[in-house]
């Protein structure tokens, strides 16, 4: 999910009007889809998922990513890849509202973006921040992540179908059906309406370092 892959890097610094969030029901499908949104982008990303999954209710979920440990031979990284992936890590936060979106063929007015406060927002709000010391980029990265599930709609279905069916898809089994989706092997019985075309995912250390979270209420 490179950067330079995208529209122009300028549209980092580009301020849009904040739009409200269109309403639809928050039902098992829609958060499983929300889940999957962020399990497929945290891959894409280079950050290995542990598990996406909804309670038996189907009323919130979470997505858990292995934390890459620091790299302790590298003193200090460039102000451009701290960037990159600062992008790349709030797209995946944002990403599961982008996939709700997309899920029920809704977009965003031109010109606008959302700005929400559950922890997602937050958490890709203060990654940014530690980057950009702005908020500004978050326009960039709700189209960042829009395209890339757009792109990958087909593994996308299938994990949110895993995680409908049985309320969890584990790290093996996101990656296993990423694996299913790009030979063109349908989810659910529908056929394959996107062909896959993964970008190169962002480096990640070796070794792990606790878990991150995404979270759906």
């Amino acid at each position: 999910m490179r950067v330079e892959d995208r529209p122009p890097y300028r549209w980092l610094r580009r301020v849009g009007a904040i739009a409200d969030l269109p309403s639809w029901p928050r039902d098992r499908r829609t958060l499983a889809y929300h889940e999957a949104g962020h399990a497929v982008l945290s891959e894409l990303c280079g950050l290995a998922v542990d598990v996406a999954k909804i309670n038996t209710e189907g009323s919130k979920g979470e997505m858990r990513f292995v934390k890459p440990r620091p790299c302790a031979d590298v003193p200090e990284f460039p102000q451009a890849m701290i960037e990159k992936v600062a992008v790349e890590m709030a797209a995946m936060y944002v990403g599961g509202v982008m996939c709700e979106l997309l899920l029920h063929g809704r977009d965003l007015k031109p010109g606008t973006y959302l700005l929400l406060n559950d922890r997602d927002w937050t958490n890709a709000k203060r990654i940014l921040w530690k980057a950009f010391s702005s908020h500004t980029p978050l326009f960039y990265c709700q189209r960042l992540a829009r395209a890339v599930l757009s792109e990958n709609w087909t593994w996308v279905r299938a994990v949110a179908a895993e995680i409908e069916a049985v309320g969890i898809a584990d790290g093996a089994t996101v990656r296993r059906l990423r694996g299913e989706s790009a030979q063109g092997i349908p989810a659910d019985g529908a056929e394959q309406s996107l062909r896959i075309r993964a970008p190169r995912a962002a480096g990640a250390g070796v070794g792990a370092e606790g878990l991150g979270q995404c979270q759906s209420l």
